[in-house]
């Protein structure tokens, strides 16, 4: 049984009485058409409304909205904080407990590597956001990675014609959403455009291109011409790609990202309802290593950034008595700091909009108990904190990408190098 240790810290200073801890826990995840193309004249980034929710029948909250797309609160302002980096009117929380977990390898960790989560908790103090080049509001998005790559390509936007970099925006400003989808060997990539009222789909297979993979058009319900491209696998699952598109004479660059996570719970102190205990029991039972399926199974998390564009991640929790939590956030951080309040989307089945399992035969009995999700905190380098409204009280999940070894910028460098810059 692995060591479990709390202490509790009371906050004086703060008018609230409920204090909250963190709960030692590192929980290190294991894995786990229309006809082609229309003609007409191209209407791209016309609006930027987003089609209306809709529920499914086992009570989880699904979206219809195009793959990647997550619906935007319309309040995405971040919150006031104080000198602790935490929201102004909140009970700040106090790091007290750590048990240290070796992440374990998953049915698609083939490519990657790896190493001890150790006892660090993401902290996002003096974090280094990196962002897409992409707003929304005074927000920006941003990337899930500190790999270099979204920096290298907006550097290396920069240098081309005024002209070319105005066609580039313009794509990359469409894009609602992407998908990379993975179904054995078979691969297709799907990005929602901004054409109308109605986001339109283009659906592109990859076939094997020499050190790449071509795209080529399978179908789309949109005006706007698709006009070749390619995906470049980074490691060799290719769970983690970029793509480059033609669309309407702009380049877009889409960087896909789907990655084991290290888990950290933080537990709202002396809630004691029984929607709320059910949750964190399963959150004490995996910790303290107890003799039940009632424990979590594994964290996954599948992304994608648009170069100058939208991101969004979408996370899976699995438990090994077969409950499923789902959700998608867009990724967001203010100009300074790290700490926000954004909605996200509870998911019935997040295979439909990233590149994570179905959900099929999974019960969604935690999924219903949680009312709400939020984007709490976002480094811009793979690290979030989501806050799970339950019961009368709140759970917060501070998530971070177990480490692989992916290709580095100089290593795509040397690859586009190979072959003419047309893609």
């Amino acid at each position: 049984m692995k060591s479990f240790k709390v202490t509790r810290v009371s906050h004086a200073s703060f008018a609230s009485s409920l204090s909250i801890l963190l709960c030692a826990a590192v929980i290190s995840s294991c894995g786990s058409s229309k006809d082609s193309k229309k003609s007409g004249t191209p209407t791209i980034g016309s609006t930027t409304g987003a089609p209306p929710n809709g529920h499914t029948n086992d009570g989880v909250p699904q979206t219809s909205t195009p793959p990647g797309q997550v619906p935007q609160s319309s309040n995405c302002l971040p919150q006031s904080t104080g000198a602790n980096g935490a929201p102004v009117g909140t009970e700040p929380a106090a790091p007290i407990g750590r048990v240290s977990v070796s992440p374990s390898s998953g049915n698609n960790s083939s490519s990657t590597n790896p190493t001890e989560s150790g006892t660090s908790t993401p902290d996002f103090k003096n974090s280094k956001v990196i962002t897409t080049g992409g707003k929304l509001g005074d927000l920006n998005y941003t990337s899930a990675s500190d790999d270099g790559l979204m920096e290298a390509f907006r550097m290396n936007a920069s240098g081309v014609g005024a002209e070319q970099q105005k066609l580039n925006k313009n794509i990359a400003q469409a894009i609602l959403g992407a998908r990379l989808l993975k179904s054995g060997s078979d691969m297709s990539l799907d990005i929602a455009l901004n054409e109308g009222s109605v986001p339109k789909i283009v659906r592109l297979k990859a076939t094997t291109d020499g050190n790449k993979m071509k795209l080529s058009l399978l179908s789309s319900t949109a005006d706007s011409e698709f006009q070749g491209g390619f995906l470049k696998c980074l490691e060799a699952s290719c769970e983690d790609a970029y793509a480059k598109i033609k669309v309407e004479g702009g380049y877009a660059r889409i960087i896909f990202r789907t990655t084991n996570m290290n888990n950290n719970f933080r537990i709202q102190e002396k809630i004691t309802d029984a929607d709320f205990t059910k949750w964190t029991s399963y959150i004490y039972n995996t910790i303290q290593g107890t003799s039940t399926t009632a424990t979590i199974a594994s964290v996954r998390a599948s992304s994608y950034e648009v170069l100058n564009g939208k991101a969004s991640m979408g996370v899976q929790l699995l438990t090994n008595d077969k409950e499923a939590f789902s959700l998608a956030t867009p990724l967001l951080a203010p100009e300074v700091g790290t700490a926000l309040s954004v909605a996200a989307t509870k998911y019935a089945d997040p295979s439909v909009n990233y590149n994570l399992p179905g959900t099929g035969g999974k019960s969604f009995i935690l999924s219903k108990l949680v009312q709400a999700v939020s984007l709490t905190k976002n480094n811009g380098q793979g690290a979030v904190e989501l806050k799970l409204s339950i019961g009368t009280g709140a759970i917060w999940m501070v998530l971070s990408r177990v480490p692989k070894v992916t290709m580095t910028p100089a290593d795509v460098k040397a690859f586009e190098a190979t072959f003419p810059q047309a893609f």
